[in-house]
């Protein structure tokens, strides 16, 4: 029988850690409150729709558009506080007779995956955004809503969530010398820089499905791994990325049994060696997008 654990295996304290990680962890928090401010004042609106439409025979314009506005700002802006909270499920059967360094290396690759599908999404959500915000898109809704508007949260969850991950690998084990702890952030600022020059195109390397972004993100993670985590753990992630995408690759144009086996093999491979449920799945649909359609559609991920 399948368990999760809610609780973190590692036991640095949220205040521990470079000035960095503190802050993050501070805007991590920030956010999750925001989240829950904007839930309750969610809750509110629709109590008031109710009322107005029931009571009153006065039913609104507005509430439904921007309730699922900010339903979605709730779901996202809490993603970071639930991974600082540990709160992502997790399937247990395998880790739980681990040993606690083969535990905390099993944690680590499965940390690492999950951050490559966070930064994907993150870096497509701001490309979304931005294009959006340039071509001054609206909803078809009657409140005809810049579209980027409701986009912005996304893009910002996404990000803290990426930043509350690199947290989590940072107190699994932490970096002991000030070069490498301070060579993810400094390795972030420059992914930034990098893909912000792509954020109106998406240059394909010649006679490939692949974009030079998606090539800069995996890079400036191995490196990352390597960096934070050592090269075992390194090694692992690398080689697990090559393997999934060798194997979705091969998949392409082939039976619809063949690509269900694919996907669900993937997905409860990911599951049983302790990665969390949500980047299990995230990574089974990234891949998908990448080597099983016709062409990549990244940008899904964005909406």
């Amino acid at each position: 029988m399948s368990q999760v654990s809610v609780r973190p295996i590692h036991e640095l304290q949220a205040s521990q850690g470079p000035s960095v990680v503190r802050v993050i962890d501070r805007l991590s928090s920030t956010a999750g409150a925001l989240a829950a401010i904007i839930f309750g004042i969610l809750t509110l609106m629709v109590c008031y729709d109710v009322v107005a439409r029931y009571v009153f025979n006065e039913g609104t314009t507005w509430v439904t558009e921007i309730g699922t506005y900010m339903f979605v700002a709730v779901v996202f802006l809490g993603l970071a506080q639930a991974q600082r909270a540990n709160a992502h499920i997790q399937v247990e059967i395998l880790v739980d007779r681990l040993s606690a360094a083969s535990r905390t290396f099993a944690e680590l690759v499965g940390l690492w995956l999950g951050l490559l599908f966070v930064v994907m999404c993150a870096w497509q959500a701001a490309r979304f955004t931005t294009l959006e915000y340039l071509n001054g898109a609206r909803d078809w809704g009657l409140l005809g809503t810049p579209l980027w508007i409701p986009q912005v949260p996304i893009t910002i969850g996404f990000v803290l969530f990426a930043a509350a991950i690199l947290c989590d690998i940072y107190r699994h084990r932490p970096p002991m010398t000030f070069l490498r702890q301070w060579g993810i952030p400094l390795l972030a600022i420059a992914l930034a820089f990098f893909l912000y020059s792509f954020s109106r195109s998406d240059l394909r390397i010649s006679g490939t499905r692949i974009d030079w972004g998606t090539v800069a993100i995996f890079a400036a993670l191995v490196v990352g791994s390597f960096s934070w985590s050592g090269w075992r753990v390194a090694l692992t992630f690398t080689g697990s990325v090559l393997l999934l995408s060798l194997i979705f690759f091969t998949a392409f144009d082939t039976s619809p049994v063949w690509i269900g086996l694919v996907l669900g093999g993937t997905l409860l491979l990911l599951l049983f060696t302790g990665v969390r449920v949500a980047f299990s799945m995230g990574i089974v649909g990234m891949m998908g997008l990448y080597f099983l359609l016709p062409s990549v559609q990244l940008i899904v991920l964005a909406v």
